[in-house]
């Protein structure tokens, strides 16, 4: 990907640069603690990863797991702090039954896949009917 051009720093330094594009139903950008990758929770149920060379590639799919419509899907995404060492990540969800979801997860021998296999549930918040299909939360963090 050629490197598009710099329109000035600000007086804190940051600068606006362009990596991908085309990513359809995002909802979040986070990368894991020390790492130079990014990655894109789309609503769909599908986490891809933004290299530093601009290329893209798949970490996650979950969709036969989500519901995903109005303002429900995958919607969270959560490195633990010790992540380098035990490859855990927690993801936000609205589940098939409407649920809010939260589970637990680690990537698998290749860490730009996630093992979907080791999911486990952590939250499960029921769906009240009365939202409609608004979603009760989504981001999920990590404090200090």
């Amino acid at each position: 990907m050629e490197e598009a051009p710099c329109s000035g720093p600000t007086t804190d330094g940051i600068c606006l640069q362009k990596m991908a594009s085309g990513f359809r139903t995002p909802a979040h950008l986070t990368s894991p603690p020390g790492d130079d990758r990014l990655m894109v929770v789309r609503t769909v149920g599908v986490i891809e990863i933004i290299y530093l060379d601009g290329s893209t590639g798949g970490f996650l799919d979950m969709v036969d797991l989500v519901k995903h419509g109005d303002e429900q899907g995958l919607l969270g995404l959560a490195f633990h702090p010790d992540y380098a060492a035990n490859g855990t990540f927690f993801v936000s969800y609205t589940s098939l039954d409407g649920n809010t979801q939260v589970d637990r997860m680690t990537v698998s021998a290749d860490p730009d896949v996630a093992d979907v296999a080791s999911r486990e549930a952590v939250l499960t918040v029921p769906h009240n009917p009365e939202f409609g299909g608004h979603h009760n939360g989504g981001q999920i963090i990590f404090g200090p």
